[in-house]
């Protein structure tokens, strides 16, 4: 309790001790914290530890660093400089840029990127803890401070005041840039992009619970099979559960027969099924046009295998039993007339 509340004092202490049930005389209190080497509440309470700061202000701190890679290209060994800022409080990440040769100009932008009110990452964030690069330009300082936040200058060689980005810097490199070889400036930021999605999405984090920072919709499953999402070749993986696949129920056709007995059909039995492919130049005199229901939608000297407003589409509901030549049931106007004759004459 005397930790965890520097300003309390001995009675304070023991009050808090008589809501738990443990009566105690205020000089057993006193006695206690002494032996602990905890100091009397005054003492306590003009001093704050880094790590007592740091929660309290959690939400409200980022921090920013740099580091190098070099990569190969048409010139030769080029190092690239990669500045990157953390949100202490989530561990988020976010690669403000990458560059051979940095410089005020570019560094001035960045700040104008980062507070931007669209997609500002520095909204809510009043510290910003940098070390002494001389990057960060007292002009980037000043805008920053104009724009509401506070910069925090380390003192120099001593990067475990930046503990959270050096950790992301041993990270990205001993899981990912430290095995790579890169050539070219293309290979470089597709590197980086990859491994920051898998920080954000796919990697566990003992600062948070080891747990996932943004986690994915497949999270938290238990049914379905395992499966795994590679990275880089293999480089960066993660494993997780697919969602399981709903049954898909399949379309049959029914029989008359069937629909005779009252079976149920299928759940797209009142629309049209479509006729498979059939030459231009023949007909369908032996075929019958039925829907699904059974019934009879057409005369066959009525209708040929391909629609008459669109000849390269199928037919509908076409159900083939035989195909033979127009010449077979549709005869010419003569041979139609002479049939005619011969029938009144008989």
């Amino acid at each position: 309790m005397a930790q965890e509340n520097p300003s309390w004092g001995y009675t304070t202490i023991r009050g808090a001790l008589y809501n738990l049930g443990h009566v105690v005389a205020r000089e057993t209190v006193r006695n206690i914290l002494k032996e602990n080497g905890i100091e009397p509440a005054p003492e306590r309470s003009k001093r704050m530890p880094w790590s007592t700061f740091l929660k309290s202000h959690w939400d409200c701190i980022a921090a920013a660093d740099l580091f190098t890679v070099e990569i190969w290209s048409s010139f030769g060994l080029v190092r690239y400089y990669v500045l990157f800022f953390i949100r202490l409080s989530t561990r988020r990440v976010h690669v403000a840029g990458i560059t051979p040769q940095p410089h005020a100009g570019w560094i001035k932008q960045i700040a104008r990127n980062l507070t931007d009110p669209v997609d500002e990452f520095l909204l809510g964030i009043r510290y910003l803890i940098m070390d002494r690069d001389a990057i960060f330009t007292a002009e980037f300082r000043s805008f920053m401070k104009n724009e509401g936040v506070k910069v925090v200058r380390l003192p120099a060689r001593l990067p475990n005041l930046n503990a959270y980005a050096e950790r992301f810097v041993r990270t990205i490199k001993e899981s990912c840039l430290g095995r790579m070889i890169f050539f070219g400036e293309d290979s470089l930021r597709r590197a980086i992009s990859e491994f920051v999605g898998f920080y954000h999405h796919e990697r566990n984090h003992q600062g948070l619970g080891n747990r996932l920072i943004d986690p994915r919709e497949e999270f938290g499953l238990t049914d379905g099979p395992v499966a795994c999402r590679e990275r880089l070749g293999g480089l960066l993986r993660y494993y997780y559960r697919q969602a399981a696949q709903p049954a898909r129920k399949g379309i049959c056709r029914q029989s008359r027969e069937g629909r005779a007995r009252g079976e149920r059909s299928a759940p797209h039995a009142n629309r049209f099924r479509l006729s498979f492919p059939m030459p231009a130049a023949r007909s369908c005199a032996a075929i019958e046009f039925l829907d699904t229901t059974g019934s009879k939608i057409a005369e066959p000297a009525q209708m040929s295998c391909h629609s008459p407003l669109e000849p390269n589409v199928k037919t509908p509901a076409a159900i083939g039993r035989a195909c033979q030549p127009s010449s077979a049931y549709r005869p010419r106007s003569s041979d139609a007339s002479a049939r005619k004759n011969s029938t009144s004459a008989c």
